[in-house]
């Protein structure tokens, strides 16, 4: 385990917080879905779908450069990671559109409503709920960011 660490160059560590942050960023809006407020209920399975079938493209961007084979599969291998170097941003894209767009009109509604009704709809669980949905943004637009970012590296020493 020590010696793959020690392999490991910036792009590894670059995916591997790719990795990290949209499993929070997953976890996040999971149970923005599940708690009481303004967005419960309001979870779509394929935003769930299409971002574990983009942490399973970094995770095999991160894992698979690590074997060696002999040299028809090892082009394969090269050719499949430079698949999922590209797969992996492009879903986390893909699903943190799609987060935005089911929750967008809920904060505008929770956040700008007109003066004489924010005391009815700024409650404490819909707040909460709101908070939830900022976190998750923000962690979708750094798993993004650093998901742009990593291709441009190498991903173990050489």
């Amino acid at each position: 385990m020590s010696n793959i660490i020690k392999k490991m160059s910036v792009g590894a560590w670059i995916y591997l917080g790719v990795f990290l942050f949209g499993f929070v960023a997953l976890i996040i809006y999971a149970a923005n879905g599940a708690i009481e407020g303004y967005f419960k209920g309001s979870n779509n399975g394929v935003v769930v779908a299409l971002t574990i079938i983009a942490l399973l493209c970094v995770a095999g961007a991160i894992i698979l450069p690590f074997f060696t084979f002999k040299d028809p599969v090892n082009d394969v291998i090269k050719m499949v990671v430079a698949l999922l170097k590209i797969a992996g941003p492009m879903l986390l894209v893909v699903s943190f559109m799609m987060f935005i767009a089911s929750r967008a009109e809920g904060l505008a509604y929770i956040f700008f409503s007109e003066a004489n009704v924010l005391a009815e709809i700024q409650t404490p669980a819909n707040m909460a709920s709101a908070r939830g949905t900022i976190f998750g943004i923000i962690f979708y637009v750094i798993a993004w960011l650093a998901s742009v970012v990593a291709p441009f590296f190498a991903i173990v020493k050489e």
